[in-house]
């Protein structure tokens, strides 16, 4: 992609019972507002079918997704913005915040997602059962996205070790996103900001096994994706 950063494949990733994840069925990325004519043929050529757009409404409008109006393409957009995250940009526009405080900020984020979001969660995951080629993504890719994926993965039989890999390579795939949030930091925190870490998806973990007993639990009870949703996704994504 010319104008998205880490749009990556979610194919070829091996379940605990032998088996693979189907290439070209879902994809995940970061905001996919300045695609090109030459990546709007890519979404094409994808066959994309379903665009979840985990961004609040508000950036949604700041940023709207660039996406190709005549290949049919369903946009679902089940969004919201993490309790504390505009707190935090303020913090870090004002030259307040920095360094292990962007950390700690982040970290509690992670840990409230799952309980005060589990309605877009579960809402995604079960869009995507219904429709693929799908695409996830937010606005860097990372956070929303990246439990989402990792939820979806955990569905489909993904051993957690795989889930945390995959999480993490958007360290290699992300880009500066100062001028999307608008931030006049300096390039460490920045760097910090992006950051994929695992304990940030470990808390996540934590909190929803605190929340619902286990993250099958969290599956079932919290985001509705029960036996009948993970067959489904199951007999669509693995091979």
């Amino acid at each position: 992609m010319e104008g998205a950063a880490n749009f990556r494949d979610l194919g070829g990733y091996p379940t605990a019972d032998g088996r693979r994840l189907r290439w070209g069925k879902v994809f995940r990325s970061d905001v996919l507002s300045a695609l090109t004519m030459s990546d709007q043929e890519t979404i094409r050529s994808l066959g994309v079918r379903l665009v979840c757009d985990l961004r609040h409404g508000g950036e949604r409008k700041r940023a709207p997704n660039a996406l190709p109006e005549d290949a049919g393409i369903e946009r679902f957009e089940p969004g919201f913005i993490p309790r504390g995250v505009a707190d935090m940009l303020a913090l870090i526009r004002a030259g307040a915040l920095h360094g292990e405080g962007i950390v700690a900020h982040v970290t509690e984020h992670y840990w409230n997602m799952p309980r005060e979001h589990a309605d877009c969660f579960g809402a995604a995951l079960r869009r995507v059962a219904e429709a693929q080629p799908a695409v996830i993504h937010c606005t860097s890719g990372k956070d929303r996205t990246g439990i989402t994926v990792a939820l979806l993965l955990h569905a489909l039989g993904v051993p957690k070790e795989t889930i945390f890999e995959d999480y993490l390579l958007t360290n290699d795939y992300r880009r500066d996103v100062t001028g999307l949030l608008k931030l006049s930091a300096t390039e460490e925190d920045m760097h910090i900001l992006t950051s994929a870490r695992p304990e940030y998806l470990e808390t996540a973990w934590r909190s929803m096994i605190e929340l619902a007993g286990s993250v099958e639990d969290y599956l079932r009870d919290a985001l509705g994706v029960d036996d009948m949703v993970r067959t489904r996704l199951r007999a669509t994504l693995v091979e």
